[in-house]
């Protein structure tokens, strides 16, 4: 484990371009801690640490990652459908709604079955 968190770590201090790969291909990584460090504004590996939170089953963690630094509401929308999480509509709906797209809102604040932000 120590192996692999080293050669992540390393690649994202020296090669980014093959983080990505060793995400893919590694298993046994502290995943939520290199995700951190990823998504620092240190590197800003934004996909990659969305990758990992992905892999990682962190789903709420990722779609915060889609939505606060990847900044893409419609990978949000795909996403949220995809794992269908009430936690991950009420991240989204959050950020819909700020965008001023109440109507989506709406139906992410439905899907999720939360009613804090109504």
């Amino acid at each position: 484990k120590n192996l692999q968190n080293l050669l992540i770590l390393t690649a994202i201090k020296a090669d980014k371009t093959r983080v990505m790969d060793y995400i893919h291909r590694m298993d046994n990584f502290d995943g939520p801690d290199i995700a951190k460090i990823a998504c620092s504004d240190s590197y800003e590996l934004y996909e990659e640490a969305f990758e990992i939170y992905k892999k990682f089953d962190l789903n709420v963690d990722a779609i915060d990652v889609l939505l606060n630094h990847i900044e893409s509401l419609e990978r949000g929308v795909e996403f949220a459908e995809r794992c269908n999480e009430a936690q991950v509509w009420s991240h989204l709906a959050k950020a819909q709604l700020d965008a001023n797209m109440v109507e989506q809102a709406i139906d992410s604040y439905i899907k999720s079955d939360d009613p804090e932000h109504y």
